[in-house]
């Protein structure tokens, strides 16, 4: 898709815009900002700015699950010992309530004793 208008505003935008494209390294990013590109170089700037947002919310989301699956590796690195052992109860007996995911965490020594509430 090409630009529709001769602009020189829109001509330089649409330069600028992609220069920073290969600086993006996120593939799914940098195809949303491909397609908002391709809407502003079309006259498109609503489509444009939507493309934008959902790449925005994209690199945001992106970084959010990093950092949770960093965390949640750490818990697991941390509680290894209990982890083996309810998957150990979880294969014999195909489930688990949380009460035992509980006691176990707390054999492990890595957690404060803690008790299932009653709702």
């Amino acid at each position: 898709m090409g630009i529709v208008s001769t602009s020189a505003g829109v001509v330089r935008i649409a330069v600028d815009l992609q220069a920073h494209l290969e600086k993006i390294k996120n593939q799914t990013t940098r195809a949303f900002i491909e397609e908002a590109i391709n809407c502003y170089e079309a006259g498109l700037h609503r489509s444009a700015i939507v493309m934008s947002w959902i790449a925005a919310v994209d690199t945001r989301a992106d970084k959010i699950l990093g950092v949770q699956f960093e965390r949640a590796t750490e818990i697991l690195r941390q509680h290894r010992p209990a982890c083996e052992k309810l998957v150990d109860a979880l294969i014999a007996g195909l489930e688990l309530s949380g009460q035992e995911v509980l006691d176990a965490l707390d054999e492990d020594g890595h957690a404060e004793p803690r008790a299932l509430r009653s709702r």
